[in-house]
């Protein structure tokens, strides 16, 4: 991948990739614990490993084509927002239409998709201090190296 002033290396893709799936784990472990009445930490825990594990293998296929589609959609785009917007954006589309390609339910693969778009933009948004600033940043930002 050619790397653009304004997006992640590999490595940072690949941390994005690794905080999406911690924060969709915690989102699962949290949907879990608060449908158990009373709460139960081994409960939260387990669901904690469960969706990890869960998510890391059955999201390989789609960050094959997630990942680098994200990175030449995003390539001229300077914004770290808008490039978080298209991460949503690509993500909702790859996996809704995977999973509901593989379930034949439209309305799951929305729902899975919707899910995993935010918790892939919140791992998109968690690199965003890593990335290399364009040369004529704003005067409140600290210039990346």
């Amino acid at each position: 991948m050619s790397r653009s002033r304004a997006t992640p290396s590999p490595g940072e893709y690949l941390l994005a990739y690794f905080a999406s799936i911690g924060c969709f784990a915690i989102c699962f472990a949290i949907v879990v614990t608060a449908t158990t009445h009373p709460f139960d930490p081994v409960i939260a825990a387990a669901a904690v490993v469960v969706a990890t594990t869960y998510t890391a293998m059955c999201s390989i296929p789609f960050a094959i084509v997630g990942i680098p589609l994200v990175h030449l959609l995003g390539r001229r785009v300077e914004s770290q927002g808008a490039q978080v917007v298209i991460t949503g954006g690509v993500t909702v589309a790859v996996v809704g239409a995977g999973v509901a390609f593989l379930t034949d339910s439209s309305d799951l693969g929305f729902s899975i998709g919707a899910a995993t778009a935010l918790a892939t933009m919140a791992g998109r948004a968690a690199v965003i201090p890593l990335v290399r600033r364009p040369v004529n940043h704003h005067p409140w930002e600290v210039p990346h190296r």
